[in-house]
């Protein structure tokens, strides 16, 4: 398996990087339908790009005067059936993320808690090249118990979550 961990230039990271202060986690799984009829077309542009992650973890970084978040993910991202972890990944989102998307508070967490995460998110393996749907969900499924392992989030945050989220821990997709 090639190295998973990748790391990419990604100007919000220069810009607007992690700090030492507490953040609370978030898992963001994106709705069965978050197509929205009313929706501007930058929001729906927006919401196609996070429909591709499916679910993924977030804090954020910073917080525009327009409402805006720069927000720092963990996801297994996927194009062209080519999955990948990235680091850093930084995106900006607006205020109709919470319209479209379910989220779920993981917890306040440190600096170093958070880089715990980092480190279990590169742990995580996944195959790079698989045609089959949900790696994604699988994979962040594989690193919510990882985290219940570490002690970095309990098992019963991450059961309550289970019992909005499917994670298909048993399909065997690509792996």
């Amino acid at each position: 398996m090639p190295q998973r961990l990748t790391f990419e230039y990604n100007p919000l990271s220069y810009a607007y990087p992690d700090d030492e202060t507490d953040k609370e986690l978030f898992l963001q799984a994106s709705r069965t339908h978050p197509h929205h009829p009313h929706a501007h077309h930058s929001q729906q542009q927006h919401l196609s790009h996070l429909r591709a992650a499916a679910v993924l973890l977030y804090w954020v970084n910073m917080v525009f005067n327009d409402g805006e978040e720069v927000w720092q993910v963990v996801r297994l991202d996927e194009q062209d059936n080519v999955h990948r972890y990235v680091y850093p990944d930084l995106i900006v989102v607006d205020g109709s993320v919470w319209e479209y998307n379910d989220m779920f508070s993981l917890g306040v967490f440190t600096r170093d808690q958070r880089e715990a995460v980092l480190e279990c998110a590169d742990e995580i393996e996944y195959e790079v090249r698989c045609a089959e749907g949900g790696q994604g969900v699988r994979w962040m499924g594989r690193l919510l118990e990882q985290m219940v392992e570490e002690a970095l989030v309990g098992e019963g945050v991450v059961n309550a979550i289970r019992d909005s989220v499917p994670f298909s821990l048993d399909a065997r997709g690509c792996q």
